[in-house]
Parts: C-alpha cells; structure tokens; sequence
C-alpha cells in the first residue's frame, strides 16, 4: 500500500508515466483490488460493482488531471471482465430511463389492469419483483426483493427509507416492502397508487445505491445532495412527520423531491403509452 500523502504531493503524478499513462507504482496501486477470472465469476453484481466503486475511489485519490481518461486507462490496467464492469457502469439519464420504465410498465401484459385483477395475490408479487428486476437493469443497479408487510406505520427502517405508509425502501435488506392493501384493492386509483410507490422506492434503491456503494447516476451534483440529505444531523434527513410542519419538511427533502418527480413522470409516461393502446 502506497503512502497516499505522498501520491498527493506528486511523487506518482501523471507526468511520471510514458505517453501520458500512469506510472508502474500507480498501476500497481490500482491492481491491488483486482479479482481474478475465478472471483469475479462468483461475484454478485453488487460486489462486482462494490470492488468497481472501490477501483474509481482510488483513481480519485491519485489526483489525476480532468482530461484523464480513465475509461482508456481501465483498459490497460485491468483485466477485460473488470473493463467490462466499468462500460455497463453509468446510468443513461433521467428522461431516458423515465421513457424505458414507462414502456416497460406499459407493455408488461400482466400488469395491465383487466389482467392484473384476475390474478392470485402470490402472482401478483411475482409479477412485481420481475418488473423491478427489469426496472433495476433500466436504472443500472442492483434488484431488490419486493415484499408484502403489515403495519407499515412501524417499518423498522432509517428515516428517509419510508414512504408515508404505502410502502418503504431498507437499505440494510435492499428491499421494498409495499402494504398488501395496495395489491388486493379494486380501485384502479389504488392500483396506480401501487405502481407509483414501486417506481418512487427503487429510486430511493438507485439513490441509495450511487451515495453507498458505487455511483452510476450522470449528475454528481445531484448525488452529492442526496449523500447530504442522507447523512443525518442538523441538516440530514427528515423523518418526523406527526405534524404539518414536520409533514412539510419531510416532502421538501431532496431525495423525496427527487423520487417523487421521478415516479410522477414515469407515472405520467406509463399513462400516455396505455392511452395510446
């Protein structure tokens, strides 16, 4: 392990390497954290975007010019699987992923609401964790295991992974738990209600995912505002809602700003497609 002080202070900057590549002790510092072809295969796709997290933290740390392509130095660095992992890496931009969510909801038979009212309740979750997996590959993060609760009032969950009592986000688990009464209903509303909760919990699953483990999301500087409303404190997360006040600080919150438009818009997309049927 490298003194990181003195990578700081430029005794393995840049300039040292040939052709504008990095220098054999930065190339070395960097491989320390490569699997090889065996590991890697036994990997979940949240490890291999764990060690991949951990391969760019430490590109950040050898304090690189701006025009430092780094794309091109995985390349030579790493082995192809680990090049592999860095190109499936960023996550295409909200609008984009808003339009796939919205086909993706639309044109899944099943969901479809003169199909969705025939079906058995464990069906139904079954056909919910099969559209976050799908979902989950849209939004390039991992899926989580969708589940019922009861008492969603007292989900044992952090502050800002719940959402009102429709449904909550665990960041411990990486699941989302939606309260049955969502899917046993005959109100359509209900129903959309249900779709909306979905959408706006794996976003708090994609939130959570770019500030703790690796981050995929196009905008740092929207990631950067959720890690702060995340961490807590004075000026963290709001998740006091018992009375109007608290209510209104808990909704002006970045991130339920942000999965709230998010899963409105998809919401909105979704609607247009069936319309359109």
């Amino acid at each position: 392990m490298f003194d990181l002080e003195n990578i700081e202070n430029g005794d393995h900057s840049l300039e040292q390497g040939a052709g504008g590549r990095l220098t054999d002790s930065q190339m070395d510092y960097l491989r320390e954290l490569q699997p090889n072809k065996k590991e890697w295969d036994g990997m979940t796709e949240l490890q291999r975007d764990e060690v991949m997290g951990q391969i760019l933290q430490r590109y950040g740390e050898l304090s690189l010019p701006d025009d430092f392509n780094i794309q091109e130095s995985i390349g030579y660095v790493f082995d192809p699987h680990v090049m592999e992992q860095y190109e499936r890496l960023e996550a295409p931009h909200d609008h984009v992923q808003i339009e796939a969510i919205g086909e993706t909801l639309a044109n899944y038979e099943d969901l479809r609401w003169e199909n969705w009212q025939d079906l058995e309740f464990v069906e139904k979750i079954e056909v919910l964790n099969d559209v976050e997996t799908q979902i989950a590959a849209i939004e390039h993060r991992p899926p989580c295991p969708v589940r019922t609760g009861n008492n969603m009032g007292e989900l044992e969950v952090t502050p800002y992974e719940i959402s009102g009592h429709m449904g909550g986000y665990r960041t411990g688990t990486k699941d989302i738990t939606l309260n049955p009464e969502l899917l046993t209903s005959d109100n359509p509303m209900v129903y959309r209600e249900m779709l909306d909760t979905l959408v706006h919990e794996g976003r708090h699953a994609y939130q959570d995912f770019n500030v703790n483990v690796c981050e995929v999301h196009p905008r740092h500087s929207e990631v950067q505002s959720w890690s702060e409303n995340m961490a807590g404190g004075k000026w963290g997360y709001w998740g006091d809602c018992s009375n109007e006040l608290g209510q209104r600080l808990y909704e002006q919150q970045a991130i339920e700003i942000d999965a709230r438009n998010f899963a409105h818009d998809v919401l909105n997309n979704w609607w247009n497609r069936i319309l359109e049927t």
